[in-house]
């Protein structure tokens, strides 16, 4: 699974960065310490490729 972060909605010309979802069977206890603490799913991960940035601006036209 992957999909791109949700910028801030004023922010029209920030970029996005694209995450993959880490399956179940990798999730560590600390992942998921820190996931009731604050709410995020530590699962998404950045990808590395600078290739995952994809320009907002992209989404706004039409």
């Amino acid at each position: 699974m992957s999909g791109y972060e949700r910028p801030d909605p004023e922010a029209v010309t920030s970029s996005v960065k694209l995450r993959t979802q880490r399956p179940f069977s990798s999730v560590k206890d600390e992942d998921i310490r820190n996931e009731q603490l604050t709410g995020w799913d530590r699962r998404w991960e950045r990808l590395d490729a600078d290739a995952a940035w994809r320009w907002r601006q992209e989404f706004m036209r039409g």
